[in-house]
C-alpha cells in the first residue's frame, strides 16, 4: 500500500536546443571543462536508470487522486554517456571514471485524467527545478545521495509537459499477472519493490506498470566551461523524455531523495547504512508511512470517518496530524508513551514553588499541568503557571515539611 509516496525507476534522455528551433540540435560539450577529455559535438544526454518518486500534497494519497489533483515529483540519475546527433554513443572519454554528470529535478504535475488502469497527468510549473552538476565518480542509487554536488553547469526551470503511468493487470483470459507478480485486490499486479540483483527491500510490495513523460524547460543558468558556445542568457530550451517503470528491475529503489530546497526526505527508506535520510529497517518508505514538509503543509495526516465533500483542510508546519469524524478515534496509543515537553519534579523543604525548564519553550497561551506524585498530609500542587518563554513554576498550597515531587506536562 502507497500512502504519501510513490517511486519508479526512470530512464532518461535529454537534449538541448535553441529556442528559435523545433527540434534538439549538436550541441559542444567539454565533458570535464578542460581536463583531458576532448569537446565532443553532442545530440544528446543519455542517462542511467535513476529513481524518481511522487509525493502528494498535505491531506491527500497518491493512492487515491482524482482529476486536478496536483503532486511533486522528485528525480535523480547519473549519466550513461554522451551521443552523437545521429544517436549513437561517443567513446573514449572518463566519463563515470574520473568524473560524473548527475541530475536532480523537483516539478508539479496535475492528475488530469484516469481511464482504466492508465493515469494521465500534465506539467506546467514555472517553478520547476532541473540541475545538472559534474562531480567525482561518488552517486549512489541505493542510498539516493550525492546527485547534487560538485559543481552545477546548468540548472532550468519552466517545465512544461505530459505524460502518463498505466498500472499492468492480470490477464483478461487466465487472470495470471507475469513471473513473480500477484493481483491485488483492487486487479492490479503487484511484485516486490526491488527486482534488481539482491532485494534490499524485503517485504515492501509495489504495483507493476510502466509510462513514459516528455518535458521541456527554459534553461536559466549554464556554464560555458563545460558547454563552449553558450552562455546564460542564452535563448536555450531543454527536452527531456523519461520512461518509468515499477517493479525496479535495471536499478536499485533509492533510499532517500534530494529536495533542491535544501534537504534530504525518505523514499524507499528501509534504514539503508549511510543514506543521508533518517529512516529504520523496515520502516516501509514507499509503503510505509513518512512525513515530509518544508513547513508549509502536514508531514503525516491520519483521518477516521468518510471523507466529507471538499476533502479536508490540514494546517502548516504539522508533523502529525490525528482527525475523526464523530464517530471516530482520531488516535489510539496501545503501549507506552514519550513526550519531550513533561518531566518529573520536586518542591523541596522549605519552599512553596519550583520553575521548571520546559524543551522547545513556553507562552502564555500555553496549557500547564501538574500534580503531586508523593502523598503528604494537606500538602497539594495548587497551580502551575507560565513563568517565561523557557520555563513554568509549580505552586504548593503552603511550604512543603518534606520534598514533594510533582510531574508536569505543557501543551501547545
Amino acid at each position: 500500500m502507497r500512502q504519501t509516496l510513490i517511486s519508479t525507476a526512470i530512464a532518461a534522455v535529454l537534449g538541448l536546443s535553441a529556442a528559435a528551433q523545433a527540434a534538439t540540435v549538436p550541441v559542444l560539450i567539454n565533458p570535464d571543462a578542460g581536463g583531458a577529455d576532448p569537446t565532443i559535438n553532442v545530440g544528446s544526454l543519455d542517462w542511467n536508470v535513476g529513481n524518481s518518486i511522487a509525493v502528494a500534497d498535505p491531506g491527500k494519497n497518491v493512492n487515491n487522486l482524482t482529476a486536478t489533483d496536483q503532486f511533486t515529483v522528485f528525480a535523480h540519475a547519473a549519466l550513461q554517456g554522451f551521443n552523437n546527433a545521429g544517436g549513437s554513443p561517443i567513446g573514449g572519454l572518463s566519463l563515470n571514471s574520473a568524473y560524473e554528470w548527475t541530475f536532480v529535478s523537483k516539478f508539479r504535475e496535475t492528475l488530469d485524467a484516469i481511464v482504466g488502469p492508465t493515469t494521465y497527468q500534465s506539467i506546467n510549473d514555472p517553478n520547476a527545478v532541473f540541475q545538472i552538476w559534474v562531480s567525482p565518480v561518488d552517486s549512489d542509487s541505493l542510498k539516493g545521495n550525492n546527485f547534487q554536488n560538485g559543481t552545477m553547469i546548468l540548472s532550468a526551470s519552466q517545465a512544461v509537459g505530459n505524460g502518463f503511468f498505466t498500472a499492468t493487470t492480470p490477464n483478461p483470459l487466465t487472470s495470471l499477472c507475469g513471473a513473480g507478480q500477484t493481483p491485488d485486490a483492487s486487479g492490479v499486479c503487484t511484485a516486490v519493490l526491488d527486482g534488481f540483483g539482491a532485494n534490499d527491500y524485503a517485504g515492501y510490495i509495489t504495483e507493476v506498470g510502466q509510462g513514459s513523460t516528455t518535458i521541456t524547460g527554459t534553461v536559466d543558468t549554464i556554464d560555458s566551461n563545460y558547454f563552449p558556445g553558450l552562455k546564460t542568457g542564452d535563448a536555450i530550451t531543454l527536452q527531456f523524455t523519461t520512461q518509468q517503470n515499477l517493479n525496479y528491475q535495471q536499478q536499485n529503489p533509492s533510499s532517500c531523495f534530494w529536495d533542491p530546497a535544501g534537504a534530504y526526505f525518505v523514499g524507499a527508506g528501509n534504514g539503508i547504512a549511510g543514506a543521508p535520510c533518517t529512516s529504520a529497517v523496515g520502516d516501509g518508505g514507499t509503503i510505509g508511512v513518512f512525513g515530509f514538509t518544508q513547513g508549509t503543509g502536514t508531514g503525516v495526516f491520519g483521518y477516521a470517518g468518510a471523507i466529507p465533500p471538499g476533502g479536508i483542510p490540514v494546517p502548516g508546519n504539522v508533523g502529525v496530524m490525528a482527525k475523526a469524524a464523530a464517530a471516530g478515534t482520531a488516535l489510539w496509543v496501545d503501549g507506552r508513551t514519550r513526550f519531550s515537553r513533561s518531566g518529573r519534579s520536586a518542591v523541596s523543604s522549605g519552599k512553596t514553588y519550583k520553575d521548571v525548564p520546559v524543551p522547545g519553550g513556553v507562552s502564555s497561551a500555553s496549557q500547564i499541568i501538574a500534580t503531586a506524585t508523593k502523598y503528604v498530609s494537606g500538602t497539594y500542587v495548587q497551580a502551575a503557571v507560565y513563568r517565561s518563554s523557557t520555563v513554568i513554576r509549580v505552586y504548593l498550597n503552603k511550604k512543603a515539611t518534606t520534598t514533594v515531587y510533582f510531574a508536569w506536562i505543557v501543551l501547545n
